[in-house]
């Protein structure tokens, strides 16, 4: 059974690929033919409202597609060897292949009714994956993602009952009027709590709960950029509104709140999350500034480098015993030198390293930024937001690689052929695909004006932050072990993503639960039991056992009287 479904694996891995380059290749064909292709399935007729289907053909969507067909190509040869022997195996396959199905009814979508389907089907199969090891935490992370996810479903479900008014439920019927203004705002609360955006942010590290494969799918190219491609489709809109004002504030926050946090954990794939969260901030702070092809270059780049980042991170968990804490981790460049290499060139190419896919898109993108009339705050916040990317970057590479600790412990070479194909897949997409597409997207050069001063800061940022890493982690280092009432608040302050998952889960509910338990006491096992149910049973079977009493002195009082006139009709006769 388990080598008919290896064979599976692999022809679904080989197909997913060959897809891939087909996408691409039509991809580029729309491109530079500057094609659209709409194609409308009208299905039925609500009160003259058209329900139907639309699909979209362009180069965002072909290469959208593209990445996540390559993508999912790596990551279902990687499961091949990271879930062998699981009981449940062809469950995971069938839940992989309904998420890569939801995606692509998404990035195809042309009009909301349809993207509906896609964007729920996210929603539904992504809880299914969190909850996939059934115990605790993942009910709890899976709890915590359907849940934020709903809020959106319901702002985005709020925004096709808006748009009924018009007949049609298609994107292109949006105008420049106050009530397609209240429809782009739903629609933008619909996408800051898919791509986890403050305040909806606890969710991403929570998730975390899922296999390793499936959190390298879903927060590298579908479910996390969901939120981005939809705002990408509506960037006009947006624009026009002036909404990019709010999203601007909102995404350099996140981009600190979860730079800062990264910070103060120890859980692997936690941290690689919030570097998910903090990139998915610079994608909606590029957004807000109307840098649209910028947005999308990093959405495709940011995909393969953390997808490599995130299977990296699951062989290196695989080969510790499954332990996620980086304490217990230690010489990895010894036991895997491949794997080791190919973590450290994601990690550096998230950090922005010159020539690498990251640099392309997030050099660009600081860039323009700094050629926009933004105050100092905001330039401070960003640069900060942007050094703490570097700064947990090289404390993850000291604790995995170069921690000699005495107590880790390796069970075996985790460096499989299967392992290495997959990784080497996107160890090339990493190095080639920032360039490729910057070929590919821009083939006029972005023209950039700045001071020198401005220009080398963007270099400064890397290389200076580098430099001060060194000294940032002991910093860090020192805050963590100070033991007083002031520091522990303030770590746990900044540990908890400033107050976010606790306001999103055990705050929001404890007293509501306080509430319930006390009118579970007072009404239902007290004053309910005590008028109603129990107590009205006793009062029944008190009353019953009086007439039950009250039968056998009648029957008493039935004989006594019967004899009482057996005796006076004997005296009558007898004075007779």
């Amino acid at each position: 059974m388990f080598f008919y479904f290896f064979n599976i694996m692999k022809l679904i891995s080989l197909s997913l690929l060959f897809f891939s380059v087909f996408m691409f290749y039509m991809g580029m064909v729309f491109l530079y033919m500057n094609n659209v292709i709409y194609i409308d399935w009208s299905m039925f007729l609500i009160n003259s409202v058209d329900m139907g289907f639309t699909v979209i053909f362009d180069y965002y969507s072909l290469f959208f597609c593209s990445f996540v067909f390559f993508i999912s190509s790596s990551v279902f040869l990687f499961s091949e060897n990271y879930m062998k022997g699981d009981f449940y195996l062809y469950r995971f396959m069938f839940l992989l292949l309904l998420f890569v199905i939801s995606m692509l009814l998404l990035i195809f979508s042309g009009n909301l009714l349809s993207l509906l389907v896609g964007w729920d089907g996210l929603g539904l199969v992504s809880f299914l994956l969190v909850i996939y090891y059934q115990n605790k935490s993942s009910l709890y992370g899976g709890l915590l993602t359907l849940l934020t996810n709903r809020v959106g479903d319901a702002a985005l479900i709020l925004s096709i009952c808006l748009l009924f008014i018009y007949g049609n439920f298609s994107m292109m019927y949006l105008s420049f009027i106050f009530f397609d203004k209240m429809i782009m705002f739903m629609i933008m609360v619909a996408a800051m709590t898919k791509s986890a955006q403050l305040p909806f942010s606890a969710w991403l590290p929570a998730a975390m709960a899922a296999p390793t494969p499936v959190s390298s799918l879903v927060h590298s190219s579908t479910l996390v950029t969901a939120g981005v491609y939809l705002l990408i489709r509506f960037y006009y809109l947006i624009i026009y509104f002036n909404l990019g004002y709010y999203l601007l504030y909102i995404s350099i926050l996140t981009m600190l709140m979860s730079g800062i946090s990264a910070n103060f954990e120890f859980d692997f794939k936690k941290i690689i999350a919030l570097s998910t969260l903090s990139q998915l901030g610079v994608m909606m702070m590029s957004l807000s500034l109307g840098l649209m092809d910028l947005t999308y270059f990093h959405l495709l780049t940011h995909a393969m480098f953390k997808a490599l980042m995130f299977l990296c991170a699951g062989s290196i968990m695989h080969g510790y015993f499954s332990n996620q804490d980086m304490r217990m981790k230690g010489s990895s460049l010894i036991f895997s030198p491949f794997i080791s290499m190919s973590i450290n060139l994601s990690m550096v190419s998230l950090c922005g390293m010159p020539f690498l896919s990251g640099y392309y898109s997030k050099d660009l993108i600081l860039e323009k930024f700094f050629m926009f009339e933004i105050n100092m705050f905001m330039m401070v916040l960003l640069f900060m937001a942007t050094c703490f990317t570097i700064f947990y970057s090289y404390r993850v590479c000291m604790f995995i690689f170069f921690n000699y600790n005495l107590y880790n412990s390796c069970f075996y070479n985790f460096e499989s052929n299967v392992v290495l194909i997959s990784l080497m897949m996107l160890v090339v997409g990493s190095i080639l695909g920032g360039f490729m597409l910057s070929w590919l997207i821009f083939p006029i050069p972005i023209l950039i004006f700045l001071p020198l001063y401005f220009k080398l800061m963007v270099f400064l940022i890397f290389f200076l932050s580098l430099f001060l890493s060194v000294i940032i982690n002991y910093i860090f280092v020192f805050i963590m072990t100070v033991n007083n009432f002031y520091n522990n608040i303030m770590v746990w302050f900044f540990g908890q993503m400033w107050f976010i998952s606790v306001m999103s889960g055990q705050f929001l509910l404890k007293y509501p639960f306080y509430m319930s338990y006390f009118i579970l006491k007072v009404f239902d096992l007290g004053l309910s039991e005590m008028y109603g149910g129990q107590g009205m049973y006793k009062s029944l079977a008190k009353i019953s056992g009086k007439f039950n009493s009250l039968n056998y002195y009648n029957l008493l009082y039935y004989y006594l009287s019967f004899l009482l006139w057996l005796i006076i009709i004997f005296m009558f006769y007898m004075f007779l």
